[in-house]
């Protein structure tokens, strides 16, 4: 095995970054290297890579990077961290041939085929077209979609920031949240009631529907710091029978705007070959998730048919992304 053989496939978020090293002619094996750091501890990507490079002892000449951000020309400002990466800087400082940036959501689109039955959750089996375009829709803290198009049996990744797309109502309480949010916001997009931030305000709205109805230790905490209390409350009242807690009410809202936003970008971009939701939020709140209500809203309209038809999974593996980066490595360094 040479220098040449291995990537360095990377997934760059606001919080943390995880780095892993593959060898490319047994991809997608098992990683030969893998290491996670706290960004917070480190004053940029280069350190966070040199550090990586100093504890390993294989040197690759080839990297790819999923990271949180529009890529322009290889550059990007990341969303929620003040980082500004080049790749092309950074391939220099490190005395790497090329470094390819892309969309972290691109890279969990590309890695999301990569995975197999045990590392998914199928809320609808459907009938999957091998042929068919696939659609990825992840609430974490924010909301992030992307697809892969087919074009002569291959998967060409587009990234997206639909998340930022207008908030469409598909009910009378969801018209109500609407408007409710108008009130407060000048634009609301779907992000801001389908993702670590939109949970808050799902939950602030039915405070204010059912006055009495709220939960002294959600509201007492700050509103940016609610989301995690939100889900491990919901799912200590899913525990104990009490169906109708204002916090297993709102995750029930929030599933239901989440299988009509999966719709739509199903719709969109015809993706017969499945809709995969990423994210860290959905596989911690699997117990809420009633997967013949989830389809009731996803099932809708004219194309209800082929909507019934489409597969959606829930993945399950964290690690989705750097799988996806290391493909997509791979894959533009062989063109």
């Amino acid at each position: 095995m040479t220098d040449d053989d291995l990537i360095l496939a990377g997934d760059i978020g606001a919080t943390k970054t995880n780095l892993a090293l593959f060898e490319r002619v047994s991809f997608p094996g098992g990683a030969l290297r893998e290491r996670k750091y706290k960004n917070r501890e480190y004053c940029g990507i280069t350190n966070i890579v040199a550090s990586f490079l100093r504890e390993v002892r294989e040197k690759p000449t080839l990297a790819c990077f999923g990271v949180a951000g529009p890529i322009r020309n290889n550059r990007v400002r990341m969303t929620n961290l003040d980082w500004l990466i080049d790749g092309r800087q950074l391939a220099r400082r490190l005395k790497m041939e090329n470094i390819i940036l892309i969309n972290d959501l691109v890279a969990t689109a590309m890695g999301a085929p990569l995975l197999g039955e045990d590392e998914l959750f199928p809320v609808n089996a459907g009938k999957k077209d091998p042929m068919g375009n696939i659609g990825v829709v992840a609430p974490g803290t924010g909301l992030g979609e992307a697809f892969l198009l087919r074009e002569n049996n291959r998967l060409l990744p587009v990234a997206s920031e639909g998340g930022h797309a207008d908030f469409a109502p598909r009910n009378r309480q969801q018209l109500a949240l609407l408007d409710f949010l108008w009130k407060r916001e000048q634009h609301v997009s779907v992000e801001k009631v389908c993702s670590g931030i939109g949970l808050p305000n799902i939950y602030a709205f039915l405070v204010a529907s059912s006055p009495g109805s709220e939960d002294p230790a959600v509201s007492r905490t700050a509103r940016t710091e609610r989301t995690p209390l939100i889900v491990q409350t919901a799912l200590a009242a899913l525990e104990a029978g009490n169906k109708s807690h204002i916090c297993l009410r709102t995750l029930s809202v929030f599933f239901d705007i989440l299988a009509a936003e999966s719709a739509n970008v199903a719709l969109k971009v015809l993706t017969t070959g499945g809709i995969y939701i990423g994210g860290g939020l959905c596989p911690r709140m699997l117990p809420v998730l009633a997967t013949d209500r989830f389809m009731d809203f996803f099932v809708r309209g004219v194309y209800r048919e082929m909507l019934a038809d489409i597969p959606v999974y829930i993945i399950l593996n964290a690690k989705t992304a750097l799988l996806g980066a290391a493909a997509c490595g791979i894959e533009r360094s062989a063109q």
